[in-house]
């Protein structure tokens, strides 16, 4: 009842609009912006709310054996940015671990829903060089579901150990 009561209003103020315009351009550029209007307002109210999607991210430094969960991902929609949650901080001890030669970090990433899993490594020493830095971009199918994503850091060297040696300068 409610819905029928605007609409008559808002064929009140069209009418209002159409004593303005006499032409025929006028009314039928009117008519069709108001249908047009209509329809996008009729589809907006029938679309389907967005369903958030959870990704799950877990890692896995050098020396351990089991991943540890690192955070969540949570997004709508494929083109959307999507926030991430940590769970924790890595302790000193845990970012020593990292500054090995040839260690390997690992990521993997577990959609929530469907339990699906997919894991990606770097070398350990590429996490330090970055500062913990690093960028996960999710890609997802046509339906929304995840099934790949790729995995990052912001160095894309390593830095080794600094040495230092004595060298002789004569000034003349």
């Amino acid at each position: 009842m409610a819905d029928d009561v605007i609409i008559q209003i808002n064929c009140k103020h069209f009418l209002k609009f159409v004593a303005h315009f006499r032409s025929a351009m006028s009314y039928l550029t009117l008519l069709s912006f108001f249908v047009t209007l209509f329809c996008l307002v009729a589809r907006a109210q029938n679309e389907d709310p967005p369903v958030e999607n959870t990704l799950l991210v877990f890692h896995k430094l050098p020396t351990q054996q089991t991943f540890s969960k690192r955070g969540e991902i949570s997004f709508f929609d494929a083109g959307t940015v999507g926030r991430y949650a940590s769970a924790q901080a890595l302790t000193e001890k845990e970012r020593k671990l990292l500054d090995t030669a040839d260690g390997i970090y690992q990521v993997k990433v577990e959609e929530q829903k469907s339990g699906r899993e997919v894991t990606s490594f770097v070398k350990s020493c590429l996490i330090e060089a970055s500062n913990l830095k690093d960028e996960i971009i999710v890609h997802l199918d046509d339906a929304n579901n995840f099934f790949h994503f790729d995995y990052y850091t912001e160095a894309s060297i390593c830095l080794g150990p600094v040495k230092v040696r004595p060298i002789e300068i004569s000034l003349r």
